[in-house]
């Protein structure tokens, strides 16, 4: 009798795990983390790490979070880890993913030049812009430097950010 109630209990635990699997894959994708704003198809692995860690702390201070007293996380420096989060992901939400999805674009407001490729031989082509006038192409040459300096910024600014999202990231605990 013993060794009949030692393998139900067995059977028992073996569906226990067979079924947390099985909810793991298919309904609650604990570990599986797609970020909402990338698309469904190759991306820079840059990019990838990028949005999937914004999208990280993201689902954690939407799902988690709020099991926790924040009045008494402060790091040993004195930074209150709430007050970073939010100040990390606003700064994400509001100024990156504009950025990112391409509604801050200098070259938006200038009239582009007509682009000729012109082949060099071997197998690859260089490009001939052609302005209407010096007075476009020297407001072309000013968009695209500014651009550039943008697009600098940005990086420098979310790499501050991605700092702070693991230097942070033994909060994270729910």
């Amino acid at each position: 009798m013993d060794k009949i109630n030692t393998l139900i209990r067995r059977i028992k635990l073996r569906l226990k795990d067979a079924y947390y699997a099985l909810t793991g894959r298919f309904w609650h994708r604990y570990s599986t983390i797609k970020s909402r704003h990338l698309w469904h198809t190759w991306c820079d692995k840059d990019l990838i790490l990028e949005m999937t860690s914004f999208e990280i702390l993201q689902r954690f201070l939407e799902k988690e979070s709020h099991n926790i007293n924040w009045d008494d996380c402060v790091t040993p420096e004195g930074e209150h880890v709430m007050s970073a989060w939010i100040t990390t992901i606003r700064w994400f939400r509001e100024v990156y993913l504009p950025y990112f999805k391409g509604e801050h674009n200098p070259l938006d407001d200038v009239k582009a030049p007509e682009i000729n490729f012109i082949p060099n031989g071997d197998g690859y082509s260089t490009l001939e812009f052609k302005h209407e006038s010096p007075k476009d192409e020297a407001a072309w040459n000013a968009a695209c430097l500014t651009s550039g300096e943008l697009k600098a910024r940005m990086r420098d600014e979310m790499t501050k950010h991605l700092n702070t999202i693991v230097r942070l990231r033994s909060y994270m605990w729910s």
